[in-house]
This record gives C-alpha cells, structure tokens and sequence, in this order.
C-alpha cells in the first residue's frame, strides 16, 4: 500500500494568495470611510472584515475549495457583522437583523 501526499499546485496557491490579498485590500478600502460612522456601525463593519477574512483564510488553510472558502467568509463576516465588541467600555453590540442593536454588557 502507497501513501500519496496531496499538496496544492502552484496555480491554487497563488489563486488564494490573490483572494486574500484581494479580501484585506477591500477591507482597507471599506474601512478608510469610516468616520462619518457611529462607533456601533465601525465595530460592525470592522468585525463582519475580520469575521470574513479569518472565515476564508482558515478555509484556504485547511485546502477548502474555493467555493467553501467563499461560504467560509460569508459565515465568518456574518458572525462578525451580527456582534460587535467595545473594549473600552466592556459593551457587546448585538444585531437584531432590522438595523438596529441592543447594548449589553459582555
């Protein structure tokens, strides 16, 4: 019995270089508009980036395919976008999905 190792060829290694490369630069650009925001919608927007970013990066990591690397970021900027945390005051915003949030404490 022969064991084969599977490793990514070139071609998919540099394609999920791109996609990330690619993810952190629309990142940057959605953040550079952020100050005419509340503190409520940057903490959003910044954890729906940050949710979506590790979303694909750990989906690209474990070798997912590019479709579940998509869905990986979606869940992930998803997740991120519906909780948001302020550090300095210790307060979660939490979505309630009609554009509004309720405060609690963390």
């Amino acid at each position: 019995m022969t064991t084969q190792t599977l490793s990514a060829t070139p071609r998919a290694k540099r394609a999920r270089k791109t996609m990330v490369a690619s993810a952190v630069l629309a990142g940057a650009l959605a953040m550079a508009g952020c100050q005419s925001m509340s503190r409520v919608d940057q903490n959003t927007l910044a954890g729906g980036i940050i949710g979506g970013g590790l979303g694909a990066v750990t989906a690209a990591a474990l070798g997912a395919s590019a479709g579940w690397v998509v869905v990986a970021g979606a869940a992930g900027a998803t997740a991120g976008a519906l909780f948001a945390r302020n550090a300095s005051t210790n307060q979660c915003a939490i979505s309630n999905g009609d554009g509004t949030y309720r405060i609690v404490s963390c």
